[in-house]
């Protein structure tokens, strides 16, 4: 945001700390943000000082502020949070990046937003069956959504499900599709990589139609990108015959519907 200063008094002021910058004497503002990151100005003694004294009056480009709503503006860049024009800080306590929007799920884009592969499995047919452990059934669903999205919470539900089924998800890089290792360097996956298992052998039994809630404190940091794919694979004891549900995502992401012209 802008950080914009006038000299009210009858000489030039030299910032020092700034490169020497000089603010003239005639009462034009000039944009200090044009030139210097918001740390730069958060951290100098220089402009505070001046702002302090009432020699330089802080403009947001809107509205000139008072000295301690100045001083208060400069220095919440070091936070690096919203500030609304009147030089209050905003405040947010929950993770939701700005400009996306809580979005409730039980299904991945396909052509368009929410077309997609359903969440929700059936041990009466075959359906999403892969390979398992001796002993026991699997099956996979396989979401992936066409934007950027950040996972927060989920929730199972099932019904008639034995003891000893569980539940893992795991985020998908998806072949030809690239993700960062360990060291923070680009690799192109050379077949669907699994890169996240952030659900893991979460166990379940019985009946549970209100739904088993999987809470997290806030959302991921990262974004998963477009066509990166989520897999949620239910595990059941091999005479499970019966079994059935379906789950949930939270979701944070820019687009829940396309609106009349927009493309996937």
């Amino acid at each position: 945001m802008p950080v914009k200063v006038k000299n009210t008094t009858e000489s030039e002021i030299t910032l020092d700390d700034l490169g020497g910058i000089v603010i003239p004497a005639d009462g034009t503002y000039v944009d200090l943000s044009e030139s210097f990151t918001a740390i730069d100005l958060a951290l100098s003694d220089d402009l505070l000082e001046h702002i302090a004294s009432g020699s330089l009056v802080v403009n947001t480009g809107e509205v000139d502020l008072s000295i301690a709503d100045g001083i208060r503006y400069v220095s919440l860049y070091k936070h690096l949070n919203p500030v609304y024009p009147d030089g209050k800080e905003v405040i947010r306590a929950e993770s939701r990046p700005p400009g996306s929007t809580t979005t409730f799920t039980m299904r991945g884009d396909d052509q368009a937003i929410g077309d997609g592969k359903v969440l929700m499995w059936d041990f009466s047919n075959t359906d999403d069956d892969i390979p398992a452990p001796e002993g026991y059934r699997r099956k996979r669903i396989r979401l992936r959504f066409n934007d950027y999205v950040y996972i927060k919470d989920g929730c199972l539900y099932f019904f008639n499900a034995l003891f000893g089924s569980y539940a893992d998800m795991y985020v998908v890089c998806p072949a030809g599709q690239y993700y960062r290792d360990r060291q923070g360097n680009l690799v192109q996956a050379t077949e669907d990589t699994p890169v996240v298992h952030y659900v893991i052998h979460h166990m379940f039994c019985g009946t549970c139609p209100m739904g088993d809630e999987l809470n997290a404190e806030g959302c991921q940091i990262d974004p998963l990108p477009p066509n990166y794919e989520l897999w949620v694979e239910i595990t059941v004891p091999s005479s499970d015959s019966q079994s059935k549900g379906y789950g949930e995502l939270e979701l944070y992401r820019t687009r829940n519907i396309l609106l009349p012209g927009e493309e996937v």
